[in-house]
């Protein structure tokens, strides 16, 4: 095969890697010989290429000297005093201020100003692109060479005969772009993102492409070559790429897939975290998938989901909770709550052709869905991630997808099966002793927590015991405090789920690529259990058996019943 698929990468790509003062130093050697070819010859060719365009550009990139890194930043930020609204246009900014549009060996952040930007015949040589956003911005006749991405962002954007050429490009969001006419040659695309993306007349030339996935894109004139998409998750649109024969016999996933919900523009601490167990404890494939879809209308979804929230208030309870009569209000008027039902239909989409689910720790969970007020009146409530996370919720009961529910995402379950919350609770922060209930020492979290278990918490909403103790589908299996830490189903057989407020994966675990400082807090560095590890072993466990078992259903009804995405992953 090695020889088949040319010069794309053959060997298992790692998806994560923890970085610490022991292994950095691994780490900067593995990116700079990330590509199959040494660093040194895909430096060469870069700098080849910068020959070549400069000799073939004419006399205004001749005369043109190159940016530097503080110069080009306060082109940006003086440009951006004046422009009224306006895009940015980097072009005509650097051209204006005497500088070349070759960008070479500088690096952008997610302090660079680049969203709802011009980027017309930019070319990006030798640079680091880390947790910059291009959100909403269009690009056309762009070149990026030799680049390092890491947690770029192009969400929305218009990417128009652009390429990437010998990029590493590592959990890239391209959610809801438009591509048309866009080159990826000799890249690594590794746990990205290309859901909703509209993707035309483009081609992926000599790439790998593990833990990236093209959730409901569109596909037209498009193709495939040389390349190796093993753990690449395509659901149903492969057949939509022209895709050639060796490179289409690398199709196939090697373990189990897992749903991450995740914001690109505020992912915090403990998602990255979830990502790298996900990958290196749990051995999974994680899929990043969008929580606040950009392919929502937000106006028309908030407008629906008043109307919603309306009609629950003033129809009979039925016996079951707000956010269940949410889910079937929805069903029932899929017309009338089109934006809602797409998002209801992404989570049907996702649970049928994945082997776990996490519902990730985050923001709190609108009051509404629990029948209470605020006790903190706040601008607004955006619900599009909760409605998602709901909807993931169901599935997952429905299906028997394996689920892990982390913090919020425990507190969801919880508010999901009726419990209400606990809106303003202190001191819950650091590192706590927690104990198993008497009654669950046979049940999913025995084996992790035989002794008493350190682990971390960090929330200011809870779940008391006197709220849960009211909700029949859900036993308390850990108690700290008049607060539940853990829960269980009483039903053996159940779909196998995690249900925790604290945070397993906070152990031993560092981002691969840290967040910007505003993002992160720094006093997690904190005393916890080596069992915690074993939350992740007992997901795994469950995300095997369960693909296992979609193999031996998809076996035994014989080809024609598999649906088209279990063919494309």
């Amino acid at each position: 095969m090695a020889h088949h698929i040319g010069a794309a990468r053959v060997d298992p790509i790692p998806l994560t890697r923890n970085v610490d003062g022991d292994s950095l130093a691994a780490l900067l050697a593995e990116t700079l010989d990330h590509l199959p070819r040494v660093c040194s010859h895909r430096v060469a060719r870069a700098r080849s290429h910068e020959s070549t365009a400069m000799s073939h550009s004419g006399s205004t990139h001749r005369a043109l000297p190159a940016v530097s890194q503080a110069q080009f930043l306060s082109c940006l930020s003086e440009a951006g005093k004046r422009r009224d609204g306006a895009p940015l246009d980097v072009a005509a900014c650097l051209t204006a201020a005497g500088f070349s549009t070759q960008l070479s060996s500088i690096t952008l952040s997610a302090d660079t100003p680049l969203t709802h930007a011009l980027l017309c015949g930019v070319q990006f040589l030798n640079c680091t692109i880390d947790w910059c956003s291009f959100n909403a911005s269009s690009l056309s006749g762009s070149q990026f060479i030799a680049c390092n991405l890491r947690n770029a962002s192009f969400i929305d954007a218009s990417i128009e005969n652009c390429l990437f050429r010998d990029c590493i490009m590592r959990e890239v969001m391209m959610a809801c772009a438009s591509l048309d006419g866009v080159g990826f040659e000799r890249c690594d695309l590794v746990i990205g993102s290309f859901e909703n993306a509209r993707i035309l007349s483009s081609r992926f030339d000599t790439v790998t492409m593990a833990g990236t996935h093209f959730l409901n894109a569109e596909v037209r004139d498009s193709s495939i070559r040389n390349s190796n998409l093993e753990n690449s998750v395509f659901f149903d649109v492969l057949r939509d790429f022209d895709v050639d024969s060796d490179s289409r016999k690398t199709v196939g996933t090697t373990r189990p897939t897992a749903v991450l919900p995740v914001d690109p523009a505020d992912r915090g601490t403990s998602i990255p975290r979830v990502l790298v167990k996900l990958d290196q404890a749990a051995g999974m494939i994680p899929l990043r998938i969008a929580m606040r879809s950009p392919s929502i209308d937000r106006r028309k979804f908030d407008h629906e989901i008043g109307v919603a929230l309306q009609r629950i208030a003033v129809s009979p309870a039925g016996g079951l909770p707000i956010p269940q009569r949410l889910l079937q209000t929805v069903d029932d008027d899929p017309e009338t709550f089109a934006q809602l039902a797409s998002i209801t239909a992404k989570a049907k989409t996702l649970s049928a052709n994945v082997n776990a689910i996490v519902l990730p720790g985050g923001e709190d969970i609108p009051s509404a869905l629990y029948g209470e007020e605020e006790d903190t009146p706040r601008s607004g409530s955006d619900y599009r991630r909760s409605l998602l996370e709901l909807a993931l919720l169901r599935e997952s009961l429905n299906r028997g997808v394996p689920m892990m529910a982390i913090c919020r995402g425990f507190q969801l379950v919880n508010v999901y099966f009726g419990a209400k919350m606990l809106q303003n609770v202190e001191g819950q922060r650091g590192t706590r002793d927690f104990n198993l209930t008497q009654g669950s020492r046979n049940g999913i979290y025995g084996e992790a927590m035989r002794e008493t278990l350190a682990s971390v918490v960090s929330h200011h909403q809870a779940i008391p015991v006197s709220a849960q103790s009211l909700v029949e589908h859900l036993k308390p299996s850990v108690v700290h405090e008049g607060l539940v830490e853990a829960v269980e189903s009483p039903h053996a057989g159940g779909v196998p789920a995690l249900m925790l407020q604290f945070h397993p994966e906070f152990f031993r675990t560092e981002p691969m690529y840290r967040a910007p400082e505003s993002f992160v807090s720094r006093s997690e560095s904190l005393p916890m259990s080596a069992a915690n590890q074993i939350f992740w072993q007992i997901f795994s466990d469950a995300a095997g058996a369960h693909r296992a078992k979609q193999a031996v259903i998809r076996e035994l009804k014989g080809p024609r019943s598999v649906p088209p995405s279990a063919s494309a992953i």
